[in-house]
């Protein structure tokens, strides 16, 4: 497969392939505009998040990109979501998290929310953590990840001027929540507001740090299905290891904490219907990222319309996807992701307190959420993609049962261009 647009196959997409020829799935038709840099840039960051397409219909707006990429609540949910945890202190008492700041080794002051939008998303290691097998490679992979935010000198300036910028994200998000309305009610009204210095420092660390926002969504696999329970169950360990270790220093369950918030934003990401049944590893391509697309079209449509799914211990509820965390539709999902969330809080005070660490098996965290088969039960849509990342027959028909691999030019490009245009 050509990774180079301008040495891909000057065959028409629509030609049907000659026999015993090999289809570049990836191919690009000739009449399909290739994007410039800065288009694949922009395109990039709308397959990382669900954006403007993940709304309910009287949500959606047309965006202006000139004004640089819109705000995506995900950085707002998963804040909220840690901020509103209690936490239990080395002073004896419990705080909720946006009360209490967690100094980090490069001496950035930050609550668990926080640390919880910005992990995974906007710092990272070079490689995913579910790309490798034994716990300890995946260990250490998360503290690579771990060390971008909290260790490395400069991302103190760069989190703290990024906080700043997604300040206006959180505020909205909050007032909608004071006056009562969905999140989203106020999407639009913001959407509207210039976002031109936040387009330009993420697009600056992307060319100047390690990975940054857009080579983070390239590599994005660590938010979805096995792979973030993979990431998860890593950076869980890595934070129970720390605390069973530091013999009750006070500091040492600080320090806990903070890997714990990094590490359950994946946990997070296991509540959110665009996540739990996208196969993001399969659906993974070169330049133009035509593949990576396709993962971007099925997480908004899971996450719109939702996804019945059980857990171990028998419950059933409908899960939404990013953006509709609050909505009153999304009520159960909420309570018990809150429940997973303080399970796993939980159990670094106990580690801290008590120097056992538990095996991933014993994380309780897992045992409220969803179990992945459950979501590919009969009762949901048809995945628009199956597990192998082959697309529906018929993509436009969420009830249609057959899948057929791409040919010709029925390409996951061809795919990728007419779903933006339905989007």
């Amino acid at each position: 497969m050509s990774s180079d647009p301008q040495n891909s196959s000057s065959k028409h997409l629509s030609e049907a392939p000659a026999e015993g020829e090999t289809v570049d799935h990836d191919a690009i038709d000739p009449s399909y505009p290739i994007p410039t840099e800065d288009e694949a840039f922009k395109l990039l960051l709308h397959c990382h998040a669900p954006f403007v397409a993940e709304l309910p219909e009287d949500a959606r707006t047309v965006y202006d990109w000139s004004k640089g990429p819109p705000a995506n609540f995900e950085y707002a949910e998963h804040s909220h979501l840690g901020d509103s945890l209690l936490l239990k202190w080395h002073d004896g008492n419990s705080y909720f998290g946006k009360n209490k700041k967690i100094r980090l080794e490069n001496g950035l002051e930050v609550t668990y929310g926080q640390i919880n939008g910005l992990g995974g998303d906007f710092f990272g290691g070079e490689d995913p953590i579910s790309g490798v097998n034994t716990l300890d490679d995946q260990v250490n992979r998360f503290n690579n990840g771990y060390y971008t935010l909290a260790i490395r000198s400069e991302s103190k300036g760069e989190a703290e001027s990024l906080i700043n910028q997604l300040q206006g994200e959180v505020d909205m998000f909050n007032d909608a929540l004071q006056s009562g309305k969905p999140p989203y009610k106020g999407f639009k009204s913001f959407l509207r507001s210039s976002t031109d210095n936040l387009y330009s420092s993420i697009k600056g660390w992307w060319s100047g740090r390690e990975k940054g926002y857009l080579g983070l969504a390239l590599i994005n696999y660590d938010h979805f299905g096995e792979e973030a329970r993979k990431a998860y169950n890593a950076g869980h360990t890595a934070a129970l290891r720390l605390a069973a270790a530091c013999n009750k220093d006070p500091l040492g369950l600080e320090r806990a904490y903070a890997r714990n918030a990094f590490a359950d934003h994946f946990l997070q990401d296991s509540f959110a219907a665009g996540h739990i049944r996208v196969p993001r590893t399969k659906l993974t391509s070169s330049y133009p990222h035509a593949r990576d697309k396709c993962a971007h079209h099925m997480h908004h449509e899971d996450g719109k319309y939702g996804l019945t799914v059980g857990n171990p211990l028998g419950d059933w509820w409908v899960m939404y996807g990013d953006q509709l965390l609050l909505d009153h539709q999304n009520k159960k999902n909420l309570e018990i992701c809150k429940r997973a969330l303080a399970v796993s809080v939980q159990e670094v005070y106990d580690a801290w307190s008590t120097g056992h660490v538990p095996s991933p098996d014993a994380f309780g965290a897992w045992k409220y959420a969803p179990i992945l088969d459950s979501a590919w039960d009969e009762k949901n849509h048809v995945a628009m993609f199956n597990k192998d990342g082959i697309p529906r027959k018929k993509l436009l028909d969420r009830w249609h049962r057959e899948y057929e691999k791409p040919n010709g030019w029925w390409t996951y490009a061809g795919i990728a261009a007419a779903m933006t245009f339905v989007d």
